[in-house]
């Protein structure tokens, strides 16, 4: 686990404010839905070649 994970790990379980939690998971789902919508838009753009016979 990177140093910057263990930090803000740390930080969150010291965290008394739900508020702050739910926000905190928020901003993470939308952090992983946009880059889901990134990596689909670039498999959209992708061309299969044909086959060569």
């Amino acid at each position: 686990m990177s140093p910057l994970a263990k930090m803000i790990i740390q930080a969150l379980e010291n965290e008394d404010d739900d508020i702050v939690l739910a926000e905190v998971l928020d901003f993470y789902e939308y952090l992983k839905e946009k880059k889901k919508r990134q990596k689909d838009a670039l498999w959209k753009n992708i061309q299969e070649d044909e086959p060569l016979y």
